[in-house]
């Protein structure tokens, strides 16, 4: 009689690669053809929470996060939590020894052509992580690259760094490239 749904609608939604929407609206028809929210259902672009809470609303935002250094839970604040008067706030501790997690690099003639790519941003990524690849420090270390421009850039980055770092360390540093959906 009661369900809980954890989501959280700032996050990726789903997306609908590979679902045969046929599929789901024969399964809709079959199995809950008197639902009156049957068309959302058969969507695959919303997610549980996205339905939960067109249904039954009565959200509780949880503001502790565990998961991110503070400094990415900042971001997060900045562009998706702020501007609707909510704050998450950062209850993991994390030692003086450890990697800085964001470094913003102004590159002043970086731009984006036509095809959603930013050339100049991409080689600075790669000539970083190879710098990465024999810090001391980063030992061990795996690497994900997510562009906020989108699966081009992501592609044009990957293709970089397939040009310049050896298959085995990819392979070994688990290295990939991909947008926010990723």
């Amino acid at each position: 009689p009661k369900m809980v749904v954890i989501g959280d609608d700032k996050q990726v939604s789903p997306s609908a690669v590979g679902v045969d929407q046929q599929q789901l609206r024969d399964l809709a028809n079959m199995f809950i053809h008197d639902d009156p929210y049957k068309e959302s259902w058969v969507n695959p672009q919303r997610s549980y929470f996205d339905e939960a809470n067109m249904r039954f609303g009565g959200r509780i935002t949880l503001t502790e996060h565990r998961r991110c250094v503070p400094e990415i839970i900042g971001f997060s604040n900045r562009v998706a939590y702020e501007p609707e008067g909510i704050r998450l706030v950062p209850v993991r501790q994390f030692g003086a020894e450890r990697l800085e997690p964001i470094k913003v690099v102004y590159l002043s003639d970086g731009y984006e052509s036509g095809s959603k790519t930013n050339e100049v941003e991409a080689q600075a990524i790669v000539d970083q992580i190879r710098k990465c690849l024999v810090e001391p420090h980063y030992d061990g270390a795996t690497f994900g690259v997510v562009s906020l421009l989108g699966k081009e850039q992501a592609r044009l980055i990957e293709r970089k760094l397939l040009d310049s770092v050896a298959p085995e360390e990819m392979a070994a540093r688990q290295i990939r490239c991909g947008d926010a959906s990723d």
